[in-house]
């Protein structure tokens, strides 16, 4: 995608152990650091084969980075905080 406010299937995906490789948009290069999901430049194949490519041959650190940054970023009490910090500004 272009352009998306937050995708939940990188979550869900993290979630079940699964690398997640996505395009480059700013909302998910602000929680995940490259070596947690496979990042490529929108609209250049080139790209996005060599991130399937880095997180194929990785897939096992990427798996599990990718799912202990979800758990630890995504619990409910975390995100019952930032609801209520949300509401409190």
């Amino acid at each position: 995608s272009r352009s998306e406010a937050f995708p939940l299937t990188l979550i869900e995906a993290s979630l079940i152990g699964l690398p997640v490789i996505s395009s480059n948009i700013q909302v998910l290069k602000e929680v995940y650091e490259d070596d947690e999901v496979g990042f490529f430049e929108t609209d250049d194949v080139n790209s996005f084969i060599n991130a399937f490519n880095h997180v194929k041959m990785n897939y096992k650190s990427y798996s599990k980075k990718s799912l202990e940054k979800t758990r630890k970023q995504y619990t409910v009490n975390n995100m019952v905080k930032q609801y209520i910090s949300l509401y409190e500004k």
